[in-house]
């Protein structure tokens, strides 16, 4: 969830919590049942929202896309050298790695062997919502190295991808054996 989302839902938690306490108290006139009323409505939501991800992981819930997955072009892959901010340059198997990693998200289906335990489950619990976002995109035309920096020990790369139906950046950083440990996808704005 974003940050923006989570802000809501406290938002939204709490004036939740505050309308059913004062209505059980309207109602009930007795303001331990109002607040134990209120409690369990507020419970029950932050139980469903967090037993969310459980459903999200389940493989027999994803529509199988993979069979519809866009046929891919032969890409034209840039890599303009070094990053402004670290110095680091991209490699062919960073570069590969990436273009696999877009593909596997485009069709709805990542390989654990491309991420850490860690990057992969949390990965799992996003692909639903962006994997018909990327598959709309269509067959990559181009792959363009952007970025690249440090973060907390892990090797942050971002890429630009120019597919049949538009534009996406990925970002991700990789560990030490250049495993995804967490990944994120932005639009590339019209005329960018």
């Amino acid at each position: 969830m974003t940050t923006f989302t989570i802000v809501l839902l406290i938002l939204w938690l709490v004036v939740g919590f505050a309308a059913l306490r004062f209505l059980g108290q309207r109602y009930f006139h007795e303001h331990r049942r109002a607040d134990v009323a209120a409690l369990a409505v507020v419970v029950g939501v932050l139980l469903g929202i967090a037993l969310d991800p459980i459903r999200t992981l389940d493989r027999a819930a994803q529509p199988d896309v993979a069979a519809s997955a866009p046929v891919a072009v032969a890409p034209a892959v840039e890599a303009p050298g070094a990053a402004a901010s670290t110095g680091r340059k991209t490699t062919p198997a960073i570069t590969a790695l990436f273009r696999r990693a877009f593909v596997a998200w485009q069709s709805g289906t990542i390989s654990p062997a491309d991420y850490t335990a860690r990057g992969f489950v949390a990965s799992g619990v996003t692909i639903k919502t962006f994997s018909p976002v990327l598959h709309g995109l269509g067959s990559i035309r181009r792959v363009k190295f952007v970025s690249a920096d440090d973060k907390d020990g892990f090797a942050g790369y971002e890429y630009r991808f120019d597919c049949a139906n538009g534009s996406e950046f990925m970002g991700a950083y990789l560990d030490s054996a250049d495993k995804i440990d967490s990944v994120g996808f932005v639009a590339v704005p019209a005329g960018g």
